[in-house]
């Protein structure tokens, strides 16, 4: 799935206007959904993707309080187990 392509325009300038960083969750959220042949992207994805970013401060406090694998695996099988 292209960001560009998406049909919400504001996405798409987000993702221009946007860090390295943030481009690349965008991306990955955008392949998250594509990948379960989902229409959207939705916040599930994004933290995926966040998720995804072991370096990244939200990532390592939240790891903290979270078992981060179990969490990721959840939110995998949640999405997963969703039909359009």
């Amino acid at each position: 799935m292209d960001l560009d392509s998406r049909n919400d325009p504001d996405f798409s300038r987000l993702a221009e206007a946007g860090t390295p960083r943030l481009k690349r969750i965008l991306a990955d959220s955008a392949q998250q959904a594509a990948s379960r042949d989902h229409e959207f992207v939705g916040v599930e994805h994004v933290f995926l993707a966040m998720l995804a970013d072991a370096d990244s401060v939200p990532v390592q406090l939240l790891g903290r309080h979270v078992d981060l694998d179990a969490f990721r695996a959840e939110l995998s099988s949640f999405l997963d187990g969703y039909n359009r």
